[in-house]
């Protein structure tokens, strides 16, 4: 038995959410006028919508600041 079909369909529920989440925030920042928030918030949201559209993401992440840094030689 494979949870293959129920990860895809979280998946594909939290790059819904998400995209909602960001076309709220973005109303009430853009209705407030506060434009360094919207800015803010899109960025965050961005970051984290590599990691939802992508979660292996992250390992090439931490993998490019290992070698950066040199941590875990």
């Amino acid at each position: 038995m494979s949870f293959e079909g129920v990860y895809e369909w979280f998946l594909e529920q939290g790059k819904y959410v998400l995209f909602s989440v960001a076309i709220v925030v973005a109303l009430v920042c853009a209705f407030k006028r506060a434009w360094i928030a919207l800015l803010g918030s899109v960025v965050a949201l961005a970051f984290l919508g590599i990691f939802v559209a992508d979660p292996e993401a992250i390992l090439s992440l931490s993998d490019f600041f290992k070698e950066k840094l040199s941590i875990g030689d």
